[in-house]
């Protein structure tokens, strides 16, 4: 096989495995009872008040992060930018079978907190390797981008207001319609505090590794 080729295939296949991953760290960290991760409270809160799928509600309010970014990148707007709805079709049929093939579910606040602590160590991972091979970002990286360029502000900043507002908007679904905390909880301050850091420890130790199998050409 051609190397350039033999590259693309890591490539593409430690995406793939970090999408994956990402999809069985936001798996746990519904089945924990504690809250879910920011970027999923608002189709959590949703699918919970509702009683609609979980993973058909990620697809749809994903699909709606990317139209957002289309609105905020105005003439600067990417047709490539619209690769991210097959990555959300994706995402969301791991979360499907991810939440059908995990049945965890456990009464003690001890048992949560250690499924907690495995959820956000798994949707850092999941995304320090799809970040890192360049490809298509998730919406909710894709959308982080878009704000921070639209506001002018850093991508740290940028997280910080969408993770805001999504908070927001899923505490005011669950308290208008589920009547309860459903989507927020401590596990959504835990990944708040903790996703970034497990991101930053995973990219130390295993940015440049994966960047060479890949190809990439490394930043001097």
């Amino acid at each position: 096989m051609h190397l350039k080729n033999k590259k693309f295939l890591w490539r593409g296949g430690i995406y793939a495995a970090g999408l994956m991953i990402l999809s069985i760290g936001i798996t746990l960290s519904t089945k924990t009872g504690l809250g879910v991760s920011t970027v999923t409270s608002i189709p959590y809160a949703i699918s919970r008040a509702f009683d609609l799928n979980f993973s058909v509600m990620t697809f749809l309010i994903y699909a709606f992060f990317v139209a957002i970014q289309f609105l905020l990148k105005g003439k600067n707007r990417r047709w490539l930018d619209l690769l991210q709805l097959p990555v959300s079709i994706a995402f969301s049929a791991f979360l499907q079978w991810f939440g059908t093939l995990i049945p965890l579910q456990f009464d003690a606040l001890w048992q949560n907190l250690i499924m907690m602590v495995f959820a956000i160590v798994f949707t850092g991972v999941g995304i320090s390797m799809m970040v890192n091979m360049e490809l298509v970002p998730n919406p909710p990286d894709g959308l982080t981008q878009a704000i921070s360029i639209a506001i002018k502000k850093d991508m740290g900043f940028a997280k910080n207001v969408l993770d805001l507002g999504c908070v927001a908007v899923a505490l005011a679904v669950d308290l208008l319609f589920s009547k309860a905390l459903v989507s927020v909880g401590i596990g959504t301050i835990l990944s708040m505090i903790f996703i970034g850091r497990v991101v930053a420890v995973f990219g130390r130790r295993f940015k440049e590794p994966m960047r060479k199998l890949a190809g990439i050409e490394q930043a001097a």
